[in-house]
């Protein structure tokens, strides 16, 4: 939600140098380990399931 206000009032939000290295280190790392535990044989319930929120009036959409 803040970022399309930001985008509505032409504001481009800084990010860290880091922080795409940090994104990409932690998806790799979950799908790493959720290979690790699918091969060992662990009954994984859900990966990646959809989900939405709704909040002040806006319907945030995910996944878990």
């Amino acid at each position: 939600m803040c970022q399309q206000m930001l985008d509505r009032d032409g504001l481009k939000e800084e990010m860290e140098y880091n922080s795409v290295f940090r994104f990409l280190f932690g998806d790799l790392t979950e799908a790493a380990l959720m290979l690790v535990l699918r091969e060992a044989g662990v009954d994984i319930v859900d990966y990646q399931t959809p989900c939405e929120l709704e909040l002040a009036g806006y319907t945030v959409k995910g996944t878990l």
